[in-house]
């Protein structure tokens, strides 16, 4: 049994409770103590619907919440930002050699990774399985693409030597330059990573402007 607190009834007079009275106490406390476990238990479950439960990122539903109030943010005060897209280079191949247990503390390892190379003020989240996704606020696209950079450097200087060589692929787009809606958006950011990983991996790729976009797409997409 977990102790939650202490109730205190006391009384100017000696034997001033009766059976009864002790009766009520007793399910006082213990209709008090189920309450603030409950309590304490939907804080803890929700704390999981907002956390990666491996890595202590946001999870995916949580950042897609993020990303809509940035835009929202966004085209209140006409502040950029920039979404960041981050596939773990050989990963699998990484699992199938290494097994689970070292895959996970991978993930893990990079979850710190990636903590470290961005501001307090951004936002990082696991956006499923070994894809990172990050939210650069305020963040204007030659500054993003530095960061991304860095980022990129950081993965090959800290898992280049393993046995399984991990690297990272980056794509981004920001907004409202590269898209005007959520969707597009992300979109933007998705194409900008599947080029990096067509194009040989371990390398960032910016989303065109959105001017330019449609035509360069096309030549780089398979329809």
């Amino acid at each position: 049994d977990e102790v939650l607190g202490c109730l205190y009834v006391g009384a100017s007079r000696e034997n001033a409770f009766t059976e009864e009275h002790r009766n009520l106490i007793e399910t006082v406390s213990y209709q008090t103590a189920m309450a603030l476990k409950n309590a304490r238990l939907y804080e803890q479950t929700q704390q999981m619907a907002l956390t990666d439960g491996l890595t202590g990122l946001y999870t995916h539903r949580l950042f897609q919440e993020k990303l809509s109030d940035e835009i929202e943010w966004s085209e209140r005060h006409n502040r950029p930002f920039c979404l960041v897209m981050v596939d773990t280079d050989n990963f699998k191949t990484y699992n199938d050699t290494l097994g689970h247990p070292q895959g996970d503390s991978l993930l893990k390892e990079i979850a710190v990774l990636l903590k470290d190379k961005v501001r307090s003020t951004d936002i990082v989240c696991r956006y499923g399985g070994d894809e990172f996704a990050l939210l650069l606020r305020e963040t204007l696209k030659d500054d993003a693409l530095k960061m991304c950079e860095r980022i990129r450097e950081a993965f090959q200087l800290r898992f280049g030597g393993n046995k399984v060589v991990v690297t990272a692929s980056i794509g981004m787009a920001c907004f409202p330059t590269d898209a005007v809606t959520k969707k597009d958006l992300a979109k933007a950011a998705d194409d900008a990573l599947y080029v990096s990983k067509r194009g040989g991996r371990n390398r960032v790729t910016a989303s065109p402007p959105l001017e330019e976009r449609e035509d360069i797409v096309q030549e780089i997409l398979p329809r």
